[in-house]
């Protein structure tokens, strides 16, 4: 008797063991959701409206209805929920679909993390340090190498803000060092300078064993004057080359005699028959130059400077300058690890 209630309740807690288990599985495969929150390295998709701290008026939105609402609404936008990837640093590639990530604000990505999927919350004030910056103004300074395309930077002050363009000087005095030429480090010098024009002068820090092509590697020398630099291009007599001169240019030359002015080629055509023909051996350039000291910029430049300025906290967006809310939804949080 002692045997059969024994075994009746070691048989119960066999069959409420067996049930917990199988209601578990159950619920843990067709009613429990793991929460999403919002990490880094996430990417997610949001519903937005942006708004001023100042007045609270609505700037943006990505809900239709909203904008509608609020008579910001524009036909030529597509309302759609915004991608946003929680990048862990700017040198880390995003996921296709979200490149343009870089376009949400500092402030808003920081208050979207720890946030869980369909949460909503207003994210703010975001400062202008953490949102699109200060204005350019009268007097900000910046340096950009965007005029000199990448071989300097120049330093620059703000003399006039217009509508749609703004005025800059170049702020730079006499005896300033800067490398123009890549085989010349600091080569080139402002000579004099006065209120529109910077003269420049160039003194080769190096005259042997140059490489201006890459065709013939250590095979330029220089000599100069007062007034003008000349290269002297030194390929050996005999060697095979292609032409550096144009790069579309298909033949393959052979060096047959070198003059103090002419290089001296033969290639053959596609029938085979040799032809002899010369390139300039010399190239002279003026070592002293003045270019201007003051440039127009007009806003359709703007995006190519936003990179430079940002890294003094400036921007030309028309949000500079302003604090933000942003009353935020995560639709979606794709997690990629």
């Amino acid at each position: 008797m002692k045997f059969e209630k024994s075994f009746v309740v070691s048989l119960t807690l066999l069959v409420l063991i067996a049930t917990g288990v199988t209601a578990s599985y159950l619920y843990f495969k067709y009613i429990y959701k793991e929460e999403k929150i919002v990490g880094i390295g996430d990417c997610i998709e949001i519903e937005y409206v942006g708004r001023y701290a100042s007045n609270n008026t609505v700037f943006d939105t990505n809900n239709e209805t909203v904008a509608k609402e609020e008579g910001i609404y524009n036909k030529n936008k597509t309302y759609e929920p915004l991608k946003v990837y929680i990048n862990p640093d700017d040198k880390k590639i995003p996921p296709k679909g979200y490149e343009g990530y870089r376009t949400v604000i500092e402030g808003l990505k920081e208050g979207l993390i720890g946030m869980r999927e369909g949460e909503e919350k207003t994210i703010g004030p975001i400062p202008p340090k953490k949102g699109y910056g200060m204005p350019v103004t009268v007097n900000t300074t910046f340096n950009t190498s965007l005029f000199t395309f990448g071989r300097f930077e120049q330093e620059f002050k703000v003399t006039k803000v217009g509508k749609n363009y703004v005025v800059l000087r170049w702020e730079v005095e006499p005896g300033m060092k800067f490398t123009i030429f890549p085989f010349w480090e600091n080569g080139t010098s402002v000579l004099k300078v006065n209120d529109t024009r910077v003269w420049l002068i160039t003194t080769p820090t190096q005259t042997e064993n140059l490489t201006i092509f890459m065709e013939w590697p250590n095979l330029t020398s220089v000599v100069y004057n007062e007034t003008n630099i000349t290269f002297i291009q030194n390929p050996k007599i005999g060697t095979n080359t292609t032409n550096p001169f144009n790069s579309a240019d298909q033949h393959f030359y052979k060096i047959l005699n070198l003059t103090d002015k002419k290089i001296i080629v033969s290639y053959k055509d596609k029938n085979g028959t040799e032809h002899t023909t010369e390139w300039n051996r010399t190239v002279s350039i003026a070592r002293i130059v003045n270019q201007t000291r003051i440039y127009n910029v007009s806003s359709m430049f703007y995006p190519y400077l936003e990179d430079d300025i940002s890294r003094y906290g400036l921007s030309f967006n028309k949000l500079a300058g302003e604090t933000l809310y942003y009353d935020v939804k995560i639709l979606k949080v794709h997690k990629l690890s």
